[in-house]
């Protein structure tokens, strides 16, 4: 997974980032030239990493047949940097999102145990937004829109681009709360249908 500048094969997270030369500890003086995560690097550019496996350790699918956001593959089914730029976060990230998405739809899957997610989301001050609805809706399953605000914050996961709800897996609910004021309305309202189901 990694570009030239390392050799190591080892299954450590520091030696395989830092590669300190000296043993000292990682973001030191000390780190391998080169590394994006020298210690004096900030930013979000994944160029240490070449590309990242099709699943996570959890069998979690990063780019799955209903995946939530498109990815960039190599031809072993690998994430990639995608085009022809060395730092392509957005490839990535999409895939780590696909990966949530997947585990909820692998949880739901399981006809041994039922489960059925739960989500609420927290707006607030965040400079990128409130939490996606449409990723909250996929993985709660939830076809409805927002039921829970007299404004509603997002629409019926059918008329949402890229939602999907599936009949044969048990529907949870997402709640987005718009500050923390609505977060105790929230969690009451979903401990009430948690409480019903376990009647």
């Amino acid at each position: 997974m990694f570009p030239y500048f390392t050799t190591s094969t080892a299954n450590n997270y520091q030696t395989n980032i830092y590669l300190s030369t000296t043993g000292t500890a990682p973001n030191g003086p000390n780190a391998t030239n080169g590394c994006a995560f020298d210690g004096g690097y900030v930013g979000t550019n994944p160029s240490d990493l070449k590309w990242w496996p099709a699943k996570d350790v959890y069998g979690n699918q990063l780019n799955p047949s209903n995946a939530y956001k498109t990815v960039t593959t190599d031809a072993q089914g690998h994430i990639t940097q995608g085009g022809s730029s060395p730092t392509n976060w957005t490839n990535y990230h999409n895939g780590v999102l696909n990966a949530t998405d997947n585990s909820a739809y692998v949880a739901r899957s399981n006809t041994t145990n039922p489960v059925y997610v739960f989500a609420i989301g927290l707006g607030g001050n965040s400079v990128t937004g409130p939490p996606d609805p449409i990723l909250l809706q996929r993985m709660a399953n939830d076809p409805h829109g927002d039921l829970y605000n007299s404004t509603p914050y997002y629409s019926a996961c059918a008329s949402e681009t890229g939602c999907i709800t599936y009949a044969g897996q048990y529907q949870g609910t997402f709640i987005y709360a718009p500050t923390s004021a609505e977060l105790n309305s929230a969690f009451l309202t979903l401990s009430s249908q948690i409480l019903r189901l376990n009647q």
